[in-house]
This record gives structure tokens, C-alpha cells and sequence, in this order.
């Protein structure tokens, strides 16, 4: 299910179209991406007049196309936003909001900070948001719960993305980001601390997951870890998401990993074993070492893991994923 996280689709022009002669002034019905795709966020970067800060030459030059793609509409409503047009600026949210698969873009970048300062007009939009996404998720137990979570997911968000640059892409692989933001790091441990590990029949599959990736990129992971493992075994977490923060929890105190999630590229050696493969094979994507390597694909394919250990290195390999030969040869003893 999770096989493949990714945490990034960026929508320079949506195969979506929508007619210009659709005009909307109501919170629009429009399924999200949230509960099917819960791993992916989806960020709208800026035309080339918007940047340039033309922004009646973006909004001339987009509203005369045929057909609007989801991100000409939201920028459109941005440019407008620079022109401090409140009403315009909302109509064009609510037409990107009719058409769009995800809007958590329009709290997590600082796009329209006129239309904030309009108490009334921004509640509709952000009430808006918050009705679509309990509409995605559907019937859950703990609704109250499942919307703090995509609140919580939404500050997290914000600090990953405005890190970078402009319209730069968002870095949301945990590398580049400084994920150490109290107020959605707290409000998970307080979460975790009233509620344990969370439930998709509790708060949805995007809880889940959001609480998952905030454990998995924070020490957060240490304190609670054994509040997944209990879920795990109570059968109410997801195998491959228990294997990947297995893995982690591990690989952070130096111990072997078990189903090869876990991969390092060293610019320092580490102090320990492993730093002779990180001499042997410099600038390698490294598999981290994996206790009973020989059994690995078998324990992956037990998990729900659809590749073998080989094949996700094959995948990757122009990003340089690579195993140390050393982890076959010690294989191959065992064997004997």
C-alpha cells in the first residue's frame, strides 16, 4: 500500500480542465486526494508574469485560454490577491477549491496574505477547507481528532515549504527540512499520549499517515515507538509503515535494521562498522547493515513489500542505491 511514499506532486498544468464560463460563489463538493493518496501534497508553483510580478499580465494571459488548468486558477487568484481584489481573489480560490485534488497549498504558502486580512472572507475559505477534507475522509470515529491532525499536518507542512527559496520546489523528504517545530511535534506526542497510536477507523488513512511521518522524521520516534509496535500487533497499523518505523527505530541506535527501508549516504564516515562501506563505495545511496540478510526479501514480502531488496535498489539507481557486495558474501557463507 505504501510501498512507494511520495511526498511531492507538482502541478505546473493539471490534465483537469474547466471551462471559463463556470462561475461559482459556493464551498464546492469536490473529492480529495487526502484519504486515497494521504503521502502526496501537491503544490502549485508560479507562472513566469506572476514572478516576474506582472500580475495583471498572469492574470491576462491565463484567462484567455480556451480551458483553465487547476493551477492557473490558483494563480489567477493569487495574482489577484496581489492586487488586493478580496472578491476576485476568493472566487478563484472557490473555482481552483471546485476543481483542485488537494488545497492544504493555499495555508501552507503565503499566497494571499491580503485576502487574510479580510477576517470574513478568510473563514470562508478555511472553514471550506476544513468541510472537503472531512468530506474525503469520510465516516471516521474521532472527526474532531482526524481535522486536528490535518491542522497539525498543515504547520508541518509550512515549515518544510517555506524553508526553501520562492517557488523553489518544496524538499519533503526530511533531509533538508527542519522538522523540530514545536507546536505539530507536541501536538502529536500530546496526541499519542491520550489516544495511543491512532486508527484509520479513528481519524482515516491521511491520520494515520500524517502522525506516521512526523514520528519517522523526529525523535518523536524513540518515545513512541512501542505505541506502534502494540497497534501493529493489535493489527490496526499498516505492515510496511511498522516496517519502515522499525527500521528507523533501530538504524538510530546503531543496530541492525530488519526489512531494508533504511538507506545512508555518508559525507563523514560514522564511527562504527559502517564506515568501512562508506570508504569502499563513496558517494553511494548505502543499504544500511539488515540483520539475517539472507531472509530479507522473504521477511519484505511477509510485511506486504511488493519488491525485493534488488529490485528497489534497481529503481533507484540513478539516485546510486547500492548494497555492499560484503552483505552477499556474508549470505553466502551462511548458506554453506
Amino acid at each position: 500500500m505504501y510501498k512507494k511514499i511520495i511526498l511531492l506532486v507538482c502541478l505546473a498544468g493539471s490534465a483537469m480542465l474547466y471551462g471559463q464560463s463556470y462561475y461559482s460563489t459556493d464551498c464546492p463538493k469536490q473529492g480529495k486526494i487526502y484519504e486515497t493518496n494521504p503521502a502526496v501534497f501537491y503544490f502549485y508553483p508560479k507562472v513566469a508574469l506572476y514572478s516576474a510580478g506582472d500580475y495583471w499580465g498572469a492574470i491576462n494571459e491565463l484567462t484567455k485560454k480556451d480551458s483553465i488548468r487547476v493551477g492557473d486558477l490558483y494563480n489567477i487568484a493569487a495574482s489577484y490577491d496581489k492586487l488586493n481584489m478580496p472578491d476576485e481573489t476568493l472566487h478563484y480560490l472557490y473555482r481552483f477549491m471546485e476543481i483542485s485534488q488537494d488545497d492544504r497549498d493555499i495555508l501552507v504558502c503565503n499566497d494571499f496574505p491580503n485576502l487574510g486580512s479580510h477576517p470574513d472572507k478568510w473563514k470562508k475559505v478555511t472553514q471550506c477547507i476544513d468541510s472537503l477534507f472531512l468530506s474525503a475522509i469520510g465516516d471516521v470515529e474521532n472527526r474532531e481528532l482526524a481535522l486536528k491532525i490535518f491542522h497539525l499536518s498543515i504547520n508541518k507542512l509550512k515549515k518544510r515549504v517555506l524553508l526553501m527559496p520562492g517557488d523553489t520546489l518544496p524538499d519533503l523528504t526530511g533531509t533538508k527540512a527542519d522538522l523540530t517545530t514545536p507546536d505539530y511535534i507536541k501536538g502529536v506526542d500530546n496526541l499519542l499520549k491520550n489516544y495511543g497510536f491512532p486508527t484509520e477507523n479513528m481519524v482515516g488513512r491521511y491520520g494515520v499517515f500524517q502522525v506516521y511521518d512526523v514520528l519517522q522524521h523526529t525523535e518523536l520516534l524513540n518515545k513512541h515507538y512501542h505505541k506502534a509496535k502494540n497497534a501493529f500487533e493489535k493489527g490496526t497499523l499498516d505492515s510496511i509503515l511498522y516496517a519502515l518505523m522499525t527500521d528507523r527505530f533501530l538504524t538510530h541506535k546503531n543496530k541492525k535494521q530488519i526489512y531494508g527501508t533504511q538507506w545512508m549516504r555518508y559525507y563523514v564516515a560514522p564511527r562504527n562498522k559502517f564506515g568501512k562501506y562508506v570508504k569502499k563505495y563513496p558517494g553511494k545511496y548505502l543499504l544500511l547493515p539488515v540483520k539475517d540478510f539472507a531472509n530479507l526479501n522473504g521477511r519484505r514480502k511477509q510485511m506486504g513489500f511488493a519488491d525485493t531488496i534488488e529490485e528497489m535498489m534497481e529503481a533507484y539507481k540513478e539516485d546510486n542505491y547500492f548494497i555492499p557486495l560484503e552483505y552477499y558474501e556474508t549470505k553466502s557463507k551462511k548458506q554453506k
